[in-house]
């Protein structure tokens, strides 16, 4: 239709035969075409273009239809449809005006009827032709433009394999100008080499069926990068219709493909670290459905993956019901992470059980993970633990030694708490001292403890000693004892102990003094004394017995064995053999209380 018309098409009929004019627009003006109608060619060029066809005679005064049509077409460049209706029937006329560009060629004459519905039919075709061609270019000029500025890949591929045109962005991503590319073989140069096969078979596959294909094959650009483009394959058509290769649309899913191995890899990271943790991980809907447990979960339950989920919690432990204690509702109703030690009688353990609800966007709960650890062993632990503790804080009060605990921090050495044996033998309680150096409870005195202790801490080991302990009872004699508390290789506790050892250094002292007045007796005497022990070593020889033996020292004899003692001497008698059966007579046991006399080489006889 023409400017501003509702009407129909808009036609100009040029005739400079008035009376054939009114005819016409007699015969053809209705609802589906406008009529306007000219005598004056000259005036017909004027204003022609405001039409949607023109329809004129060919002979005419002034300007006949042929130099009008020349005028439209060649000067104008106007391709307006344009039918020559004249009078005039040769054969060169009709030919000359469609040289020049004429849509049709209609003779006047004959049926009026016949002749102007054929007239009416030509305009309507000549114009939906043109408006169909118009809408066509439209539409060409839609489908280049798009083809220029889509955002995806399109490659047109002729069915030899080589490229025929591609766009911008095909161009863009191959990393290489449209000249260079068009010509190329698209499958050897650009689809990635382990799929040439299938790109080709895809190919021909479009070709001979006619139909869409969509596939996933990764290219190569210029520059070597690998870019995986998700394709659809269609048919190209030729002007006859036919198919000659095909039109690839591809969307670069690089990124996409490189998040989704990502996120492949992270799963199956997720997956691995899941079944790879010994403790119960279970993910849950509000409601207790089971969405999925680790590996660990199956198999403490006891069930497969297919059993478990889409089940009630508590049913895969045979309840009806949620347990009575259940962290989960807890966290449910609260929104907030629940930890909780709880006995499972249907599984018979102790578990540490943390709830952690997931939120949503609307602030509800969405699912829950629970992660449940078994602790009946920590459980058990504890419990001997409570046992070991009664026992030792019933030795630690009660035993008749002293026991003292010291702290060490930063290098401070304080005292964290005494025994009531070791509060009574000092005469002071526990929160006295607590927290105190030696030094500051004992002055002086503490210093030479402070020094134990730090030697202790220092070396990392137990050491003992003996030490004399002024008391408010006197001097206590003690051994004792400093045992290291090591944690991570750093010493966090002194332990000590001191064992009172009063009694026995007095026995010993008087021991000693008896020892002395016995010494001091056997040195008197003008006979030979030796002192054996039960293993036969000597232990004593008084200074008359080395004289007798021309030993020069009494030391060189004590711890001997008395039978190497008697090899040594029995060259100084005149009889060796005999002194020395003697000997070993006495030391086998065999000889009872016997005395005997030796001659020793140098005439002197001993008796024994």
């Amino acid at each position: 239709m023409g400017p501003g018309s509702t009407d129909g098409f808009k036609v100009l009929l040029v005739d400079d035969d008035v009376s054939f004019l009114e005819l016409t627009e007699v015969y053809i003006q209705g609802e589906e075409l406008d009529i306007t109608t000219v005598s004056d060619p000259n005036e017909a060029v004027e204003n022609y273009m405001e039409y949607d066809c023109v329809v004129s005679d060919y002979q005419m005064p002034g300007m006949d239809g042929l130099e009008f049509l020349r005028k439209v077409r060649e000067e104008d460049g106007s391709d307006i449809p344009f039918i020559m209706f004249t009078g005039k029937g040769r054969e060169e006329v009709a030919m000359d005006a469609l040289n020049h560009g004429a849509d049709r060629y209609l003779q006047k004459g004959g049926d009026p009827k016949t002749q102007f519905m054929e007239l009416k039919h030509a305009i309507k075709d000549a114009v939906d032709k043109k408006q169909t061609k118009k809408k066509l270019k439209i539409e060409k000029k839609k489908a280049e433009k798009y083809f220029e500025t889509a955002r995806v890949l399109m490659v047109a591929v002729d069915e030899e394999g080589c490229i025929q045109d591609l766009n911008y962005k095909a161009s863009e991503v191959l990393d290489k100008d449209r000249e260079e590319l068009v010509g190329e073989d698209w499958f050897d140069n650009y689809i990635a080499r382990q799929h040439t096969e299938e790109a080709i078979e895809v190919h021909r596959d479009v070709i001979q069926s006619g139909e869409d294909r969509s596939i996933e094959i990764p290219i190569s650009t210029s520059s070597g990068e690998r870019r995986v483009i998700s394709w659809r394959i269609s048919p190209l058509k030729d002007g006859d219709n036919g198919i000659n290769g095909t039109l690839g649309s591809g969307l670069d899913v690089s990124e996409r493909k490189r998040r989704e191995e990502e996120l492949k890899e992270k799963t199956s990271m997720l997956e691995g670290m899941l079944d790879g943790i010994r403790d119960i991980i279970g993910f849950q809907l509000p409601d207790h459905t089971i969405l999925r447990y680790n590996q660990q979960g199956y198999k403490t339950l006891g069930i497969s993956e297919e059993k478990a989920v889409g089940e009630k919690c508590y049913k895969l432990i045979g309840r009806e019901s949620p347990c009575e204690v259940c962290p989960t509702q807890k966290a449910i109703k609260t929104g907030e992470i629940v930890h909780l030690d709880k006995y499972q009688p249907e599984l018979d353990m102790y578990l540490c059980v943390t709830a952690n609800p997931v939120i949503g966007d609307d602030g509800e709960v969405e699912f829950i993970i629970e992660h449940l650890r078994d602790i009946t062993k920590r459980k058990e632990y504890e419990e001997r633990i409570k046992e070991l503790s009664k026992e030792y804080e019933i030795i630690f009060n009660n035993v008749h030694t002293s026991i003292f605990l010291l702290n060490v921090d930063d290098g401070d050495i304080t005292v964290q708490r005494w025994n009531p044996y070791e509060e009574e033998l000092f005469g002071k309680k526990t929160s006295e001292v607590k927290g105190k150096t030696a030094i500051e409870i004992f002055g002086e005195e503490g210093r030479k403890l402070e020094e134990k202790y730090r030697k202790c801490l220092e070396e990392k080991k137990t050491i003992s000693y003996e030490e004399s302990i002024e008391t408010e009872e006197g001097v206590l004699h003690a051994v004792t004892k400093l045992t290291p508390i090591i944690n991570e290789d750093e010493v966090e506790m002194i332990v000590g102990t001191s064992l009172d050892i009063t009694e026995r250094k007095n026995k010993e002292k008087e021991l000693e003094k008896a020892l002395t007045m016995l010494r001091t007796l056997m040195e008197a005497q003008e006979v030979g004394i030796l002192f054996e022990n039960e293993d036969r070593d000597i232990i004593y020889v008084n200074e008359e017995f080395c004289r007798l033996f021309n030993i020069p020292d009494k030391e060189d004899l004590v711890g001997l064995d008395c039978r190497d003692a008697a090899d040594q001497a029995k060259e100084l008698f005149k009889y060796p053999d005999r002194f020395r059966d003697g000997i070993e007579e006495l030391v086998g046991g065999e000889e009872k209380k016997k005395s005997d006399e030796f001659e020793l080489k140098d005439g002197r006889i001993l008796s024994k």
